[in-house]
């Protein structure tokens, strides 16, 4: 499978809520192709799962790259506020 077959493929199970086979293959993807909307994408599913720290890890990773980017600082401010509901 091509990486953009197994980008669509995690979207598809993100979306359909099965976040951990979608979690399993966002890192499979990051071992060769890592953007700033594969960590979104991951970091989407961790925060649900509850895996904060490797959420805030791949968000700070993706926030040195782009610093004043507004869908990371958002996506930052919900992990910080799911982590202390």
């Amino acid at each position: 499978m091509s990486d953009a077959q197994t980008f669509a493929r995690a979207v598809e199970l993100q979306r359909a809520g099965q976040l951990d086979q979608a979690a399993a293959l966002y890192y499979e993807l990051s071992q060769t192709t890592l953007t700033t909307n594969l960590i979104q994408n991951l970091a989407g599913c961790l925060v649900p799962l509850k895996r904060y720290a490797e959420a805030e890890c791949w968000l700070r990773l993706a926030l040195e790259q782009r610093p004043e980017d507004a869908s990371l600082l958002e996506q930052f401010d919900d992990l910080q506020a799911a982590r202390s509901a």
